[in-house]
């Protein structure tokens, strides 16, 4: 009986445990259906590729009569009392006798320059100022004859005619006339208005030391914003004036003879040089010459014969 009881007990607990792992592992429901994945999206068109940047170096320009084309250099002595032009010199002349001074002086212009750096140089669309610097301009004049008597420094200087001088003829010029119908504003070639100096034709240049033989190529470096303005406003290109003063009232007297633009020798006649730098139309500014330039005077004397070598280098001299 006692036997019984316990087989009772022990199918009864049995049973416990299996109701209540039945309750807690019921069958597991069937997993829902993924749902259909979206098509992809159609990929963007591919941009154009950029147009390579163009390497563009700085360019020379040289101007000088006979030289791939170019004619157009005027130039003329004016010397008193109107005696007009020399074909083969330009002459400089200061002298004080302590009674009269005396002077001789020249006129210098480079016509058309405009014409083959724009053409270079300017996009379409670009405004010329913007679109390039001057670097340097240079002027080479080659001395035919030097002398200085008397002083101790002699000084070239010139002055730069302003956009509402008259334009001097070559054959016509004289001290007192710019061309046979109009004069200068004073006798001597003086303008009422000298460009890029204030007032002033006092942009002066020392002459070197000695006389009494050809010196040969002298070199001036012309003002970029005077140079860069007849490149792109011809009408401004009214050319300078060269003279000579030794800044002294003692009395003396100094000469200069210089090639002009119809001397028989073609490479001795005057020289403009322009050394440019392309600006990319990309740039909102237009920067100054890259590098600190270095000052005129302090420039050693290979330094400013440098373009004029290069321009002998592309003569095959």
């Amino acid at each position: 009986m006692k036997s019984i009881k316990v087989l009772g007990m022990a199918l009864l607990g049995m049973s416990i445990i299996l109701a209540s792992c039945s309750a807690e592992d019921g069958e597991k429901g069937d997993q829902g259906l993924q749902g259909a994945k979206g098509d992809t999206g159609d990929k963007g068109d591919q941009g154009e590729q950029g147009i390579p940047g163009e390497d563009k170096p700085n360019v020379d320009f040289y101007f000088q009569n006979g030289f791939s084309d170019y004619t157009d250099t005027q130039d003329a002595s004016i010397v008193p009392p109107n005696i007009g032009s020399d074909d083969q010199e330009l002459q400089l002349l200061y002298s004080n006798n302590g009674l009269v001074t005396t002077e001789r002086r020249s006129v210098l212009r480079f016509d058309n320059i405009a014409d083959e750096i724009t053409a270079t140089l300017v996009g379409d669309g670009e405004n010329c100022a913007d679109a390039f610097r001057v670097n340097k301009a240079t002027l080479y004049v080659y001395l035919t004859g030097y002398t200085n008597q008397d002083y101790d420094n002699l000084f070239m200087k010139i002055g730069f005619y302003g956009e509402d001088e008259p334009t001097f003829e070559q054959t016509e010029a004289t001290w007192t006339f710019a061309h046979e119908n109009e004069y200068w504003a004073a006798d001597g070639g003086e303008a009422a208005t000298w460009a890029g100096f204030s007032g002033s034709d006092d942009y002066t240049f020392l002459l070197p030391k000695g006389s009494g033989e050809a010196y040969g190529w002298f070199p001036i470096m012309l003002p970029r914003s005077v140079v860069e303005n007849w490149i792109c406003n011809t009408g401004s290109n009214k050319g300078m004036r060269l003279r000579i003063d030794p800044n002294s009232v003692d009395l003396g007297q100094g000469s200069i003879d210089i090639a002009s633009s119809e001397n028989p020798n073609t490479d001795l006649r005057p020289l403009l040089v322009i050394e440019t730098e392309d600006v990319e139309p990309s740039a909102t500014t237009k920067m100054a010459p890259s590098g600190k330039a270095k000052d005129w005077e302090n420039l050693s004397y290979e330094e400013k014969m440098a373009p004029l070598y290069r321009y002998f280098a592309a003569k095959g001299l």
